[in-house]
């Protein structure tokens, strides 16, 4: 089950292992009345995604210590094959490879760091937006 924008707002969750890039995203959601929620690992983030409402959107870093971008990615598209929930990659080493494997993984886009904060946004709205509409759900 997701959360729907006439509810609470949208919701975005951060998976990254640098903090400061957490907080970056997070002021930069907050500001425009997402609700954030943060996670500084790949298995932080396996364990919040185990609990309803989904997440909108998932900002993913793909290099991690432990479980990486890539494991959380493949976990997530099979745990929640139905409710699909938009992944975005974020990557500070982004070349052609990492990209096509992470879409091959089911990601929804792939960033460059540092990410422009207002662009990311719009692409997070419209990736939110497609879903609701997707499912029935008003955006």
């Amino acid at each position: 089950m997701r959360a729907g924008a006439g509810e609470a707002g949208r919701h975005v969750m951060v998976v990254d292992d640098e903090a400061q890039i957490r907080a970056e995203i997070r002021a930069a959601f907050e500001a425009d009345g997402w609700k954030v929620t943060e996670a500084a690992g790949g298995a932080q983030a396996l364990g919040l995604l185990r609990e309803p409402p989904l997440p909108d959107v998932v900002l993913l870093d793909l290099v991690m210590p432990g479980l990486d971008g890539y494991a959380v990615l493949s976990e997530l598209r099979e745990r929640h094959p139905v409710e699909r929930v938009p992944v975005v990659v974020l990557s500070a080493r982004p070349g052609p490879l990492s990209t096509r494997v992470a879409q091959g993984l089911g990601a929804d886009d792939c960033l460059p760091k540092p990410v422009d904060p207002e662009a990311l946004r719009a692409r997070c709205a419209a990736l939110a937006g497609r879903v609701h509409a997707d499912h029935g759900v008003p955006a």
